[in-house]
């Protein structure tokens, strides 16, 4: 009886150990984008406060993924206004190659006219250990202008 704990404890425990660290390693340390953005407008260019605006951009998907994507918006002044966050590919997940993409955004009522800022931070995962250890993080900024109401 002692032999057979001895053998647990000296070897079946380092072992299971040494496997789950191993695959941990394996499924975070794979750092393969699993998309790529293509930039594209914001409709309209010129906004108006209050009004909703389209960010449309594409995406050149390679495999399956899941993210969620911050986002906010910096006016003329420096003031930081935080939308709401929303998840990386509502809707596509089982589809490959460029996917067309359109996000609406409010256009706060008190933002300062002038060049404004969409900034966006998509922190994207493949497995659950990449969600909760080392999420594959991508920024990207959108210009776009707004005008006076008055104007």
């Amino acid at each position: 009886m002692i032999r057979i704990w001895n053998a647990i404890v000296f070897h079946a425990l380092p072992a299971t150990v040494a496997l789950l660290l191993t695959s941990v390693a394996v499924f975070t340390l794979d750092r393969r984008t699993p998309v790529t953005t293509i930039l594209g407008p914001i409709i309209p260019p010129i906004v108006q406060p209050g009004q909703v605006a389209e960010l449309h951009f594409s995406v050149e998907k390679y495999f399956d993924y899941e993210g969620n994507i911050r986002r906010w918006l910096v006016d003329s002044k420096g003031i930081i206004y935080s939308l709401s966050d929303v998840p990386a590919e509502p809707g596509l997940y089982g589809s490959r190659g460029k996917i067309r993409v359109v996000r609406d955004f409010p256009i706060p009522r008190g933002i300062s006219p002038g060049p404004a800022t969409y900034h966006s931070r998509a922190a994207l995962w493949r497995n659950p250990f990449q969600q909760w250890l080392w999420p594959l993080l991508n920024e990207y900024e959108y210009p776009f202008i707004v005008q006076d109401k008055g104007n």
